[in-house]
Parts: C-alpha cells; sequence; structure tokens
C-alpha cells in the first residue's frame, strides 16, 4: 500500500467513526435513548453496523466517545433566571422552568442523553447524570437559599424526560405538533 493510501484509509476511518459519533446524538434526538442501537446508530450514519464494532468494539464505547467529545450540558448562562422576590418564589420557578425548557426544547439530545443516563451503570452515564445534577444546583443558587430548589429542578426536568418518553411512544416526534383527525 503506498503511502498516499494509507492517509486515504485513516482519513477515511476518521470520517466515518466521527459520523457514527454524530449519529448516536441524531438517533437520542429523533427518537429517544431506546434507539441507541448499533442498527440505527448505522443507518443515521449511511455506514455498515460491523464498523461500530470494529471502530469501537461496542456500542456503549461509542456512546461514550460521542458524549465526551460533542456533549455540551445545558449552561446556566443559557438559562435567564428570573430572581424570586420577596414571598414570590412559586413564580420565579414557573418563570425559570420556562427558561430550562426553552433551551431542551432547541437541544432536544440533552433530555434523551439525560434519560440514557438514569439508572445505567455505565461510568459515562453516571458523569452525565452528575452534570446535570450541577447545572441544577447553579441555577438553584440563583433563585434563592431554599435547600430543595436544586433536587426540585432536576425532578422536573426528569419528569420532563418521562413525558418525552411516552410522546415518543405514542408517535409523536420532538419538535412537531401532533395532529389531530
Amino acid at each position: 500500500m503506498s503511502g498516499d493510501e494509507d492517509v486515504q484509509r485513516k482519513w477515511h476511518r476518521k470520517a466515518s467513526e466521527e459520523k457514527l459519533r454524530l449519529a448516536v446524538f441524531d438517533a437520542m434526538r429523533e427518537e429517544g435513548a431506546a434507539a441507541v442501537s448499533p442498527s440505527v446508530i448505522a443507518q443515521r450514519a449511511g455506514l455498515n453496523k460491523s464498523l461500530i464494532y470494529r471502530y469501537f468494539g461496542s456500542v456503549d464505547v461509542l456512546v461514550d466517545e460521542a458524549l465526551r467529545k460533542h456533549l455540551i450540558f445545558p449552561r446556566p448562562m443559557d438559562v435567564v433566571v428570573q430572581p424570586a422576590e420577596e414571598g414570590d418564589l412559586t413564580s420565579a420557578i414557573a418563570l425559570t422552568w420556562a427558561e430550562i425548557q426553552k433551551v431542551f426544547r432547541s437541544h432536544p439530545e440533552l433530555l434523551a442523553v439525560l434519560a440514557w443516563s438514569i439508572g445505567n451503570s455505565n461510568q459515562m452515564a453516571a458523569k452525565a447524570f452528575e452534570g446535570y445534577r450541577n447545572f441544577c444546583q447553579r441555577i438553584a443558587r440563583e433563585l434563592g437559599p431554599e435547600p430543595y430548589l436544586a433536587p426540585a429542578i432536576l425532578g422536573l426536568i426528569v419528569t420532563e424526560v418521562g413525558v418525552q418518553s411516552n410522546q415518543r411512544k405514542k408517535g409523536h416526534r420532538p419538535g412537531t405538533k401532533n395532529k389531530k383527525n
């Protein structure tokens, strides 16, 4: 094999690996965390699923690498926190929750990653869940000193994961409106 062929082959492998990593997020975004299967990922990447095993060894390693390379957790600065006025914490939470939902609507893969991380013993899943917990703690600190705020915000987000999952089961895709017959 000539030097040019070797360079071209390495470039093709790197491009294919990247297509597979990005396909993980496409699958999560469109189908939810349950869709992270070799067949779905390969189909979205336009590649043979045997390449997942050849390049990564397993789907778990592929997902780990995709998360490590491409996942950007929501940042507190992406959310306009509505500080509570004296005695009106409920309104501040509701307004802040609306801001958090805007972030998740524009990046549905973030909810899919959270769904994947809940109850998953994978080390990367635990790190992902910890990232969401930290996000909630930073938002809660801006809202007020009450110790229950961070778990409450995380609870709202986890509930949203369940809502999205139920909508998918009923055939609704994130970012689309349900049509009534």
